[in-house]
């Protein structure tokens, strides 16, 4: 046990090259597979309509989960999570839309990363804004949605700066934390 702990610390820096090399090279060949998309309108906060390889599909923003803006099982389970009353739901459900309609432009192609679909058929993926930024990523820092990652999507790309943006919302106190 001595000996191997003694290798890793004498050939650290070159675990540690390797490591940021390989980190580097999934990051880049990620970012490549990226496609566009043209926004045709905005459902709610976390799902978008888009023209998409000839076909017009759901993109639902992975990683992300705005509340909702109408009545459902989801929004009452987000009332009683939250501990907030249902109007207040709808009330952020309704702002986080607003703020996607004022990041997107309809009829205008953005960048999109399809990760793959839901239980719904929908697209699970992210949009690109034109300063390279996820859509979802913007929500989470202005304190419109929460993070939200399942373990069977297992993407590591934006999990840790969506954890950290969530983090630092709450800590502001910003919109749905304000509490």
């Amino acid at each position: 046990m001595r000996s191997l702990l003694r290798a890793i610390k004498k050939y650290k820096a070159y675990l540690i090259a390797i490591f940021l090399i390989i980190y580097v090279t999934y990051s880049f060949s990620y970012y490549q597979n990226d496609k566009t998309a043209k926004v045709l309108n905005i459902v709610d906060g976390d799902t978008i309509r888009i023209k998409y390889q000839n076909r017009k599909k759901l993109l639902r923003l992975k990683g992300i989960d705005c509340f909702e803006t109408s009545s459902s099982k989801h929004a009452k389970n987000q009332s009683k999570y939250h501990k907030i009353k249902l109007n207040k739901v709808f009330y952020w459900g309704n702002a986080a839309k607003s703020f996607v309609k004022n990041n997107l432009t309809i009829n205008k192609s953005y960048k999109v990363r399809i990760m793959g679909k839901d239980k719904y058929g929908r697209f699970l993926g992210y949009i690109y804004l034109d300063n390279h930024e996820s859509l979802g990523l913007n929500l989470l820092r202005r304190g419109y949605c929460e993070q939200m990652f399942f373990n069977k999507y297992k993407s590591v790309i934006h999990k840790i700066e969506y954890r950290e943006a969530e983090k630092q919302a709450k800590k502001e106190k910003l919109r749905i934390w304000n509490r």
